[in-house]
């Protein structure tokens, strides 16, 4: 078939990525050397030539490319040839310091129970604050960057593995074998301002004073009828009393 020239550049850039340094985009293969497809696109679409990548752009290189070096299966792809990827191997002496990020929405859980894997087997690291921050923004805008103290996390048990160059992995991190920003305090309430509860409470109970409103006037209002029955019944008293001495038996 046919090989367009932007299906020929695409196909070199992620057979690079793919089977020579997944790493240095930040990227983690499975067992099977499968990424992806949707992180490939992320990681690669950071190149400013390459930010409107697009998944039909990879298809279109299984379609223009006879026998093409690549695989894809359930929404994950790889290199044929994986000779020279990197393999994963434990860290005798990783960096003293390692970072992650993590969203800002689970910045609190994070602290209090530690960092757990998301997305991948393992918690992802980097020896480059650079690469963590890479890595955070393409599931936070702007994540919330922690560092790792590797010695008090292998004094916990952890054990790391080098990935790359800059790659580390780790099972899990225990809260108290990193640091990080502190967490953002809660807004206070200003003291003229009601809590929501007593703001909902207040709706509530105004709903219900105007039903002892309305109560309030049907009483009055069976008062006032009451009493003119009353007066007609006096008056129709006084009248048949009338009539009586007019016209005595």
């Amino acid at each position: 078939m046919p090989q367009t020239r932007s299906a020929k550049k695409l196909l070199k850039i992620l057979t690079y990525v793919l089977g020579h340094s997944p790493d240095e985009f930040g990227l983690l293969p499975d067992p099977e050397g499968f990424i992806k497809v949707k992180d490939l696109l992320k990681a690669v679409s950071e190149d400013s030539e390459w930010k409107n990548l697009r998944a039909r752009q990879i298809s279109e290189i299984f379609l223009t490319v006879s026998n093409p070096p690549l695989e894809i299966v359930d929404n994950k792809i790889r290199t044929k040839d994986r000779e020279r990827l990197f393999v994963p191997k434990k860290a005798e002496n990783p960096p003293k310091l390692l970072f992650v990020c993590v969203r800002k929405k689970a910045h609190a859980h994070v602290t209090n129970k530690g960092i757990w894997p998301s997305g991948y087997r393992y918690v992802i690291l980097s020896s480059s604050k650079k690469m963590a921050k890479r890595i955070g923004k393409r599931s936070d805008r702007d994540p919330v960057l922690l560092t790792v103290l590797t010695k008090n996390s292998i004094d916990e048990g952890v054990v790391f593995y080098q990935a790359g160059k800059t790659l580390f992995t780790a099972s899990y991190i225990p809260s108290t074998c990193f640091t990080g920003p502190p967490l953002p305090k809660e807004k206070e309430m200003p003291k003229h301002q009601k809590p929501e509860s007593e703001v909902g409470k207040a709706k509530s109970s105004g709903s219900y004073l105007v039903d002892l409103k309305h109560m309030e006037q049907s009483r009055e209002k069976l008062k006032l009828k009451s009493k003119r029955e009353k007066t007609l019944r006096k008056k129709s008293i006084k009248r048949a009393r009338k009539q009586k001495n007019r016209w005595p038996e």
